[in-house]
């Protein structure tokens, strides 16, 4: 448990950097699109924040769903943000 704390805690961190130097940095390197990149940042994070939570919560419970005759396995519902973690790395 204290390892996917801090694998948490790193990915909130590194994501919250990300976020937070994006707009200056893309302000510094393209002042002519400054406002078309607020708008399109703006619409990613509203849209995509919002159906990757409902999606990712109602794929977790699908995974998690006890069936008659088996048993519960929690530890199935952590696949959803691992594999969301995992595909936001760059290649």
């Amino acid at each position: 448990a204290s390892l996917l704390l801090l694998a948490s805690t790193v990915r909130s961190f590194c994501g919250y950097a990300v976020g937070a130097w994006s707009v200056p940095f893309f302000r510094q390197c393209h002042p002519e699109h400054a406002s078309q990149f607020a708008l399109a940042n703006g619409a990613f994070i509203a849209i995509g924040g919002t159906v990757s939570t409902i999606a990712g919560g109602w794929l977790s419970d699908r995974l998690v769903q006890r069936r008659p005759g088996r048993q519960l396995t929690a530890h199935r519902g952590l696949l959803v943000p691992v594999a969301g973690s995992l595909l936001c790395i760059p290649l």
